[in-house]
């Protein structure tokens, strides 16, 4: 059974001074939604500042709300460049701001995310570190996948790199991504050695079989991890073959609520030349 292209997707915004005006994930969303001929809905992520109750008067009470109104701005400002692209592209696109404290944007952006196909946040060091709790939520709470923008833009339409360790996370990264994946020119499933054990993984030259089977144009491929350092391997090799993507499963080292991403999915939130697709 084939499944369905994307129909709908959801792009968290989050405002912050420190961040660039122009979120990546707000580019990213609108190229897809278009690739797709989806519905795009944005959250606009506004933190609501809180203090203690003896300290919210007098000079603190003036400062916050001067901060809430300089963020309002930058919230209208979000929401109107994203309605402006998405009109650009022909794109269905609604937007709501959620103004709440910071703990609680996760769970309010998490529960509407499990009403669209695909989520999409801004990648990279600046906005994972705002963004951190959000990322958390979106990909181990929502039950969907979840597209990060990177560093580039990528185009659609270019190949796809998938990180194949066998693993059923990389299972469910590899059809979470079909959509994608039957519009690559190229996909490549690649098992990078010298970071754990992949003799028990399932087999990756089988996985390319079921996916000829989707209409993919898949083959399989081994490298050895640089130094260790799988993250770099699969860096270098995106860049190398100018691929359109990256696809993997999520891995993490604790279940408790305050997660601890595992090294690659970390490494790679944090810098990846392209879209990182993930799933968990």
């Amino acid at each position: 059974m084939q499944p369905k292209d994307i129909e709908s997707l959801l792009v968290g915004l989050y405002c912050d001074a420190e961040l660039p005006a122009t979120p990546p994930a707000l580019a990213l969303a609108v190229q897809v939604a278009g690739a797709f001929g989806a519905r795009l809905a944005a959250e606009i992520l506004l933190p609501k500042i809180v203090v203690p109750g003896v300290l919210a008067r007098g000079v603190v009470s003036g400062f916050i709300a001067s901060e809430t109104e300089r963020l309002s701005a930058l919230a209208d400002q979000r929401g109107a460049a994203l309605r402006d692209a998405a009109e650009r592209a022909g794109v269905a696109c609604t937007s709501n701001t959620t103004h709440l404290p910071h703990w609680e944007l996760r769970d309010t952006f998490t529960r509407k995310a499990r009403l669209h196909d695909l989520v999409v946040l801004s990648g990279g060091q600046e906005f994972y570190d705002h963004e951190r709790d959000v990322v958390e939520g979106a990909l181990f709470d929502s039950g969907r996948p979840l597209l990060v923008a990177g560093m580039t833009p990528g185009a659609l339409d270019g190949p796809i790199i998938v990180a194949w360790d066998g693993s059923g996370r990389a299972a469910r990264a590899v059809h979470d991504a079909l959509p994608f994946l039957r519009r690559a020119p190229s996909v490549t499933l690649l098992s990078v050695t010298g970071e754990k054990d992949l003799s028990r993984a399932a087999d990756a030259d089988l996985m390319v079989s079921h996916l000829v089977g989707h209409g993919v144009k898949a083959a399989a491929k081994t490298i050895a991890a640089i130094d260790g350092d799988v993250a770099e391997a699969l860096r270098r090799e995106a860049q190398k073959n100018g691929a359109a993507m990256i696809v993997m499963g999520a891995f993490v080292h604790s279940r408790l609520r305050q997660i601890v991403f595992g090294g690659v999915t970390g490494a790679l939130l944090r810098e990846s030349p392209v879209p990182l697709l993930l799933s968990y």
